[in-house]
Parts: C-alpha cells; sequence; structure tokens
C-alpha cells in the first residue's frame, strides 16, 4: 500500500509542477513575455491592431510608452522616435490578462 501511495504522490507532484512551469500556467509570466517579445521591432499600430486602443500615450525623452488596461492587466508597450516597439512589460495573471493573451496569441 505504501508503494501505491507514494506513486500518486510522486504523479501528482510531476502534474502540479508541470502545470505551473508549462506556458500556460495561470501565474507564469513566460508565456505573455513570448508574446510580447514578438511585437519588438514592430510599428505600435501592429500592437494597437491586437491589443486594441490605448488607455494612454505618454512621452518619456525620445520614446513613448503606450498602455493598454483591460481588467487588472496592464501592458506597457515603449517606442523610439520612429514608433518602433523597442521593449514592452505587463503586469496582471493569466486570468486578468487572458484576452490579451489571446489576441496576441494570433
Amino acid at each position: 500500500m505504501n508503494k501505491v501511495l507514494l506513486a500518486s504522490f510522486a504523479v501528482t507532484t510531476i502534474s502540479l509542477l508541470y502545470g505551473c512551469a508549462s506556458d500556460r500556467g495561470m501565474n507564469n509570466d513566460r508565456g505573455m513575455n513570448k508574446y510580447l517579445s514578438h511585437l519588438v521591432g514592430q510599428d505600435i499600430h501592429v500592437a494597437i491592431d491586437k491589443l486594441g486602443v490605448p488607455a494612454s500615450a505618454s512621452p518619456l525623452g525620445n520614446e513613448k510608452v503606450y498602455t493598454f488596461v483591460k481588467n487588472d492587466c496592464s501592458i506597457r508597450v515603449t517606442t523610439d522616435a520612429s514608433e518602433q516597439i523597442t521593449r514592452s512589460d505587463y503586469d496582471g495573471d493569466r486570468r486578468d490578462c487572458q484576452k490579451y493573451y489571446d489576441a496576441l496569441d494570433d
């Protein structure tokens, strides 16, 4: 009986660890970072087409920071003077950012 219990525990633990480590894990940011990295080098209009109208666009020196907000998820996309995306980040968990995940997954 001990071996069966131990094997069951091992399978459960591995399943949980796999779920936490996968790109589709609820609080794992690797998936969103992967999707956002595909925007780097693209024109800001590519991000706008995928994410919708930004909630704000703020100048920051020679750059501009666009902020997209849905639910409790915000995505910041920074562009250079030619409106090319240079970097991005986000704040929120998978549940809050699901609409953005779906939009960027196209």
